[in-house]
């Protein structure tokens, strides 16, 4: 940036606040220097040696800024926002004072207690600290191994509410990516205070060996369970099965602390299952039954309620639960 500087002014001592434009932006600038420079942008106020915003209960620092007073905007360099809902860092920001706005640039970095959200660009709304981002995202649940990812998001810190509207897609993390469950859908919407996941539409849940195909799903964080409904099946190969609403149930492997996989699947009224087993094909027609899983592979099926089952094939159930 080339810059003639018109004059400079300089104080002794640390700190000395200085009141800018109070009645307009309703914020306090302090820094230790300041000069005023002409820019391309025209003139502004350059804070060599950092600046600190302070706006209620929001608090912006940085390495050093310009401010133009004509488009009440600065531009921040190594940008840390403190709030007590999160931290938010990036390698450049601009703080709209009237708009009380700030879009971050570069290695954006968003932090609360449980969330941390990582991305190239991000605006956020300092009035209602909602965050909104147009390009990939990464949103990790930093208590669970679960980690979303975008094009398009937004999170409300005060709702605890997200929502990816753009190739959303859920990981649950297990020790390899062998164990990784992969959830697409249309829209995904992340209810942190509840510590649930909701899929929306055009769903897609895939473990290394099994597919959930259905409209809507409810992902539990700190249960490892949820249920799907909207035209539910379940397939494995040459497998399948469908019902009404279809709960799955993960396990975590005590040998490997990390690794989640499918334990089992109970399917629940219109219950419909085509299996090839070792001993020949089975259909089952029933009001509940379940599908347990052995090492992500499905070993054997309970009937729980066979008023209306029938089965046909060598395979023989084992006794009811």
């Amino acid at each position: 940036m080339s810059s003639k500087i018109k004059f400079i002014i300089s104080w002794c001592g640390y700190w000395l606040f200085i009141i800018l434009l109070n009645q307009l932006i309703a914020a306090e600038i302090s820094a230790p220097k300041m000069e005023i420079i002409d820019t391309e942008r025209g003139r502004a106020t350059y804070f060599p040696q950092g600046i600190t915003i302070t706006d209620k209960d929001t608090k912006i620092t940085g390495t050093n800024a310009l401010f133009w007073e004509r488009d009440n905007v600065a531009q921040i360099s190594q940008v840390l926002i403190q709030n007590p809902q999160f931290n938010i860092t990036a390698e450049t920001a601009y703080y709209f004072f009237d708009e009380k706005k700030t879009i971050l640039k570069t290695a954006v970095k968003v932090e609360s207690e449980t969330l941390l959200i990582e991305t190239a660009n991000l605006t956020l709304n300092n009035l209602s600290n909602i965050v909104y981002c147009e390009s990939d995202i990464i949103i990790k649940e930093k208590t669970q191994n679960i980690e979303a990812t975008g094009k398009r998001a937004r999170y409300d810190f005060k709702e605890q509410i997200g929502i990816i509207d753009s190739q959303p897609i859920l990981k649950i993390i297990g020790q390899t990516d062998k164990d990784a469950i992969i959830i697409r859908s249309y829209k995904m919407i992340l209810k942190n205070r509840d510590s649930q996941f909701l899929a929306i539409e055009s769903i897609n849940a895939q473990t290394e060996n099994t597919v959930l195909k259905c409209d809507s799903l409810v992902y539990f964080l700190k249960g490892d369970s949820g249920y799907a409904n909207g035209n539910p099946k379940v397939i494995d190969k040459d497998n399948y099965a469908q019902g009404e609403i279809i709960k799955f149930f993960f396990r975590e492997d005590s040998a490997q602390s990390n690794s989640i996989s499918l334990n089992t699947v109970k399917i629940i009224n219109s219950a419909i299952a085509n299996y090839n087993t070792e001993d020949g094909e089975v259909e089952v027609w029933g009001k509940i039954f379940s599908i347990h899983y052995q090492d992500g592979k499905p070993n054997m099926i309970i009937i729980q309620s066979d008023d209306i089952s029938r089965v046909t094939g060598k395979y023989v159930f084992r006794e009811e639960l």
